[in-house]
């Protein structure tokens, strides 16, 4: 409110914190302003460090924080289904916080005394930002991990279920035990881009602080192509829009790189010398050793637990400057290509032998798979290969389908065929903002979560696979 001569101005209070919206991440750094004990504005950080690229997104959804704060449609009390009422029926009576709590409680204390910890299941995904709440406990491995220190332990104490959001899975199984993570780079890094793939992403849409970088890229003379079955807000805003069938992404990047290869487009020098490329693999599809060339292994880097250098049964390659077979960790500028005989072993390139599989993927095959004209496949072919740095911002959207896991393998062949990996602005896939660790950052902590979710006598818990409620409710709350 303006200030008068007869009302002084009330005072302010600033707080800082993450925006609590879920488009990626810890979102954006927001600084929020306090009136009279209420929230009556939200603004991006600009303290510590305006010029930090985590301190300038911030969108119109963030801003509108306090009017969802204090929406009327916004339930600020525990509700109860009315007595007497059917269900589905609406009616609803409002009970207080120790009812809601001695409710809850009693039922889930009741369904494990009765049939196992792990009768009582959350069904979870993602929510917004925050080291209590921050529900991204998804993975269904063990040990349990996740940040969301509430949800942890209490899960932990009570050996509950958690039914996991299984549709995003292909993708996380791929970043968690595949090492996909190794070659992202945070939103920022599109700053340094000439092409940015956009693929099967929407950051307008989803990923407000990616967009932000992405549009700043694009004022900067990079090519955004959005390839995505669905024409949405991101794509049209790109310079290119491909709209690829539903679940034919592999076969699109395989034809891709086959045409790069066809036009000579190849980083040679990275296939050799930062790749898998060069490595022999035996006719049992397996890699030729040091061993198998009755070679003793080699000294390896030091072991963390003895504090002495292990031992490596290296892969070879083959050395076209001597003539000899060596470790690849020793020979520079390796055969990237050839087949050879080696002591009683057939073994081909790893990069011959992807060639020969993929030959199938051709431009004019992937325009008929993938519904998309074949001088469109080859444009966005040759940006990618000859406009570099170029970069594949993608996340989990190709994940969505049946053995997607080896779409994002084909996304990292295409990267490494050009050379579009390791380098600034090079990346094959877009991380969200993290954490900020800069001194005088408004978030962080100085405590691990892996810590704070600890619990003594933890109970191991159960995940299953969100899709399958439909069949553990049909047969009596089991599965299979």
């Amino acid at each position: 409110a303006a200030t008068t001569d007869t009302a002084p101005a009330a005072e302010e209070q600033v707080f800082y914190s993450n925006c609590g919206g879920n488009c990626g991440g810890p979102s954006c750094r927001l600084k929020g302003i306090v009136r009279e004990g209420k929230l009556v504005q939200v603004k991006p950080v600009s303290l510590h460090n305006p010029n930090h690229p985590e301190f300038k997104t911030g969108c119109v959804k963030g801003q509108t924080n306090p009017q969802r704060l204090y929406s009327t449609k916004r339930n600020l009390y525990p509700l109860k289904r009315a007595e007497g009422t059917e269900r589905g029926a609406g009616e609803w009576e409002r009970i207080t916080w120790d009812e809601a709590i001695s409710l809850l409680s009693s039922k889930m204390k009741s369904a494990q005394e009765q049939y196992g910890d792990s009768a009582v299941a959350f069904w979870h995904s993602y929510v917004g930002s925050g080291a209590l709440n921050h529900a991204t406990s998804y993975m269904p491995i063990k040990p349990r991990g996740g940040t969301s220190i509430s949800l942890e332990r209490f899960i932990q104490k009570t050996g509950a279920t958690v039914m996991t959001p299984a549709a995003d899975l292909c993708y996380m199984w791929m970043n968690t035990l595949m090492g996909y993570s190794n070659f992202s780079a945070p939103a920022s890094e599109m700053l340094n881009s000439k092409t940015i793939l956009l693929w099967g992403i929407n950051p307008i849409g989803a990923s407000r602080d990616m967009w932000h970088f992405a549009r700043k890229a694009k004022e900067n003379g990079a090519t955004l192509i959005t390839i995505d079955p669905r024409f949405q807000l991101s794509a049209a805003q790109s310079d290119i829009y491909l709209p690829v069938r539903p679940a034919t992404d592999g076969f699109l990047a395989l034809a891709m790189c086959n045409y790069i290869i066809e036009n000579g487009w190849v980083d040679w020098d990275f296939l050799a010398n930062e790749s898998v490329a060069p490595f022999l693999r035996k006719e049992d599809g397996t890699f030729l050793h040091l061993s198998d060339l009755g070679v003793e292994p080699e000294e390896g880097p030091i072991n963390a637990a003895t504090g002495k250098p292990g031992s490596v049964d290296a892969e070879v390659v083959y050395d076209p400057t001597t003539g000899e077979f060596g470790s690849a960790n020793k020979i520079k500028d390796p055969a990237v290509q050839g087949s050879f005989e080696v002591n009683g072993f057939k073994v081909t390139t790893v990069y011959d032998y992807v060639v020969d599989s993929i030959k199938e993927y051709t431009v004019e095959k992937a325009a008929e798979v993938c519904d998309v004209p074949a001088d469109k496949i080859e444009e966005i072919a040759r940006l990618y290969a000859t406009a570099k740095p170029g970069g594949i911002a993608t996340y989990q959207g190709c994940g969505h389908y049946h053995n997607s896991r080896h779409v994002y393998k084909d996304f990292l062949f295409l990267a490494a065929l050009t050379g579009n990996l390791g380098k600034k602005g090079s990346y094959a896939y877009i991380e969200h903002l993290q954490e900020h660790t800069e001194v005088g950052s408004p978030s962080g902590g100085t405590t691990s979560t892996a810590e704070l979710i600890k619990v003594p006598d933890a109970k191991k818990g159960l995940a299953v696979t969100g899709q399958y409620l439909a069949e553990i409710m049909e047969n009596g709350g089991k599965l299979g």
